[in-house]
């Protein structure tokens, strides 16, 4: 990369930002049944356009994105509300990205030097080729 430094491995903080309605009850403290209720409720929104259509995943299990229901909660009793959803700023990257700083659930890149990673591979390379040689490391 033009900086030296080369992305080595995306570290997660809180995990994946998808959960499934029994992480989200586990992780919010909301009984399931009231998650599950919450999650038609952004289905709503996504047909109002408030949210893009992976916001929640069905198929085998349900999965909601952490960002898109951080935000629903915050916003749900204005949203609910014909002239007061008229005031709810809309939900952007911008948004999503500073839930995600706030609350701890976002990725970060782990990077490494540009140096440090060619003589990473090189010693790789040395080690691969003494074991095809039938040779010690």
């Amino acid at each position: 990369m033009g900086d030296g430094n080369e992305v080595l491995y995306v570290e997660s903080i809180r995990g994946y930002n998808y959960m499934s309605p029994k992480q989200i009850a586990k992780e919010f403290e909301h009984c399931v049944p009231t998650v599950r209720k919450r999650i038609g409720e952004i289905q709503e929104e996504i047909k109002r356009g408030r949210y893009i259509p992976q916001a929640v995943l069905t198929g085998v299990d349900t999965r909601v994105n952490v960002y898109v229901w951080i935000d629903y909660m915050a916003w749900r009793t204005q949203l609910m509300e014909k002239n007061l959803r008229k005031q709810v700023p809309p939900f952007t990257p911008e948004v999503a990205r500073s839930i995600a700083g706030t609350c701890g659930y976002f990725q970060k890149p782990v990077t490494i030097d540009e140096a440090l990673l060619q003589e990473h591979r090189e010693k790789s390379m040395e080690i691969m080729l003494n074991a095809m040689r039938g040779g010690a490391a």
